[in-house]
């Protein structure tokens, strides 16, 4: 035997001994062993039953039957052991009750001793039939070898106790030694067989829980490789059912340029056409009549770039043109391109589609385009003849308010003008809008004594918000250009126009002049430029903050989102 063989041995051998057995060991025992349990108590039962009753009707002379019959005092203690291995309530705690059984067979072997005497006809059946509750014993005591031990020693002591008070050790040493002698081999010799069937059972027993865990492990296994393979078939079910619903062409080829896999739309336009024969298996260049031959070789070259592509191609098929586009995706493992999936799209309905959208859109641009020229020139008209009247006016008053419409009118025509010349018609280039209304409001003026800036950011509007804004940078600018400077002062006038934190713009227009009048408020204020000035301003959600210190300045913030 081996160091591991042994080592194995003598660790089960410990576990044996030592270790409370699991529950179901006692059940496993009793499945595997009951029947031999059994019919060694229903030997051993026979065997004292009937040697009395021989001994009884064969040798009556003799007397022995007198002391045989003692030993009908095994029997029911034979008959519990047999209802211990009987019924499972019982066995649930056999520890218990084997040791009470062994108490009890030790208590009769002690009060069956005492009466063999050496002068008692029979006594000399004393020690054989200890020696056969011994080998009884061994047979019942499969379970625990501990409780066997317990049991031997017990009946051996009540063996040598019965002997030394009924006087044989004293009266007749010799024969009693020579019967202690035979008793004691034959119950080591109980305690080895004890020992080995204990020590093998519970090895098997060992073995089989092994073996039905790995036989759970292998279920579980097994169990999980069939919900694999159930999950995997549900998925490509799937899978299966999404790809034959897409109304693409999609192929999958290989190296070989071969048709590995196509959907199911494929084949209804295959039995449309007229077109027999399953395309798995072919050549793709020679399958696909939506793709030209230079397209094919693009294609393929995807084998060696392991890019995604995607082209449209212009073929025609029976005389019917149409526009296609193709997606190439390359399907790597191991870094090396085995497959290529190919999808197929007709978009010549789209294409189609697209086109009068586009046309639809440059002719709602042009028409657009056409309309802000002619409010421009409408608005032109308007201003001329406002011109005219102002020249045949004798009024000075009239004048001066015919301008200030002049102007009002002039700052919208701007607006159509630079929609006009944009190329966007959503939106207004606001900096250069500004720009083009304060010089058109400067030169109006011409007062060369009066430096006019301007620091505009670049700001698209749309004109919603550029419309209110011009008028009422035309209206503050032209105040500060009539009534900041008197007498013809110098002086500064700066517009400013920036974009704040977030969607906040800015609108500053500040001069150096003379100030504002003592007690001037846009609410209170009766004149039409300040009226709308605060419509304006209202009307674009912002907020006009005025300062009167070194001469005026508007300051307007308001929401904007660029576009």
């Amino acid at each position: 035997m081996d160091y591991k063989t042994f080592s194995y041995h003598h660790i089960l051998m410990k576990y044996t001994i030592r270790q409370p057995k699991p529950a179901d060991y006692i059940e496993y025992i009793v499945h595997h062993s009951l029947l031999g349990i059994r019919n060694s108590l229903f030997a051993l039962l026979s065997l004292f039953f009937i040697i009395p009753l021989v001994n009884y009707f064969f040798f009556p002379e003799t007397g022995e039957h007198h002391f045989l019959l003692l030993f009908w005092a095994i029997i029911p203690i034979a008959l519990l052991n047999l209802a211990l291995f009987s019924f499972k309530k019982l066995r649930e705690r056999h520890a218990l009750y084997s040791t009470i059984i062994n108490v009890l067979m030790a208590v009769a072997i002690l009060l069956i001793g005492i009466h063999a005497k050496a002068d008692t006809p029979g006594t000399s059946f004393f020690s054989v039939m200890v020696v056969l509750i011994f080998m009884g014993t061994a047979a019942m005591y499969r379970i625990d070898f501990v409780n066997f031990l317990i049991a031997d020693i017990l009946l051996l002591a009540s063996y040598i106790t019965a002997n030394i008070i009924n006087g044989n050790f004293t009266n007749n040493p010799v024969f009693m030694m020579n019967n202690f002698l035979f008793v004691l081999a034959l119950s080591v010799l109980a305690c080895i067989i004890s020992w080995e069937i204990s020590h093998l059972n519970y090895r098997n027993y060992i073995h089989l829980k092994s073996i039905e865990k790995k036989n759970q492990e292998l279920q579980r296994e097994i169990t999980l490789r069939d919900e694999a393979r159930q999950n995997l078939d549900a998925s490509n079910k799937i899978a299966s059912s999404v790809l034959n619903s897409i109304p693409d062409f999609i192929f999958v080829i290989d190296q070989n340029l071969r048709i590995v896999m196509v959907n199911e739309h494929i084949r209804t336009i295959m039995k449309q056409e007229g077109i027999t024969g399953d395309p798995l298996g072919k050549q793709f260049n020679e399958s696909s009549k939506f793709l030209s031959p230079e397209s094919v070789a693009g294609i393929t070259d995807v084998f060696r770039s392991k890019k995604y592509s995607l082209a449209t191609y212009h073929v025609e098929v029976n005389g019917n043109k149409y526009i296609t586009e193709a997606r190439v995706i390359p399907i790597i493992k191991n870094q090396v391109v085995e497959q290529i999936m190919i999808i197929i799209r007709d978009v010549t309905k789209e294409r189609e589609f697209e086109e009068v959208k586009l046309r639809d859109a440059e002719q709602k641009e042009l028409l657009l385009r056409e309309i802000h020229h002619r409010v421009k020139n409408n608005l032109a008209i308007v201003i001329s003849m406002l011109s005219l009247q102002s020249r045949y006016n004798p009024d000075p008053v009239l004048t001066g308010i015919i301008q200030d419409i002049e102007l009002r009118i002039r700052s919208m025509a701007l607006i159509h003008e630079h929609l006009y010349r944009s190329d966007t018609l959503d939106r207004i280039p606001l900096a250069d809008y500004l720009k083009s209304l304060s010089a058109v409001i400067a030169s109006t003026f011409q007062q060369p004594h009066i430096n006019f800036e301007t620091k505009l950011e670049p700001i698209d509007s749309d004109i919603e918000a550029a419309l209110p804004i011009g008028l009422i940078v035309n209206e503050l600018l032209t105040n500060a250009f009539k009534y900041a400077f008197p007498d013809k002062r110098h002086g500064n006038i700066l517009l400013e126009l920036k974009q704040l934190n977030g969607e906040q713009v800015e609108l500053r227009i500040s001069d150096d002049g003379i100030g504002l009048p003592e007690g001037f408020s846009m609410e209170e204020g009766s004149t039409m430029g300040v009226f709308m000035v605060r419509l304006l301003v209202e009307q674009l959600y912002g907020k006009l903050e005025i300062t009167n210190e070194k001469g005026a300045t508007f300051r307007l913030t308001y929401n904007h989102k660029i576009i």
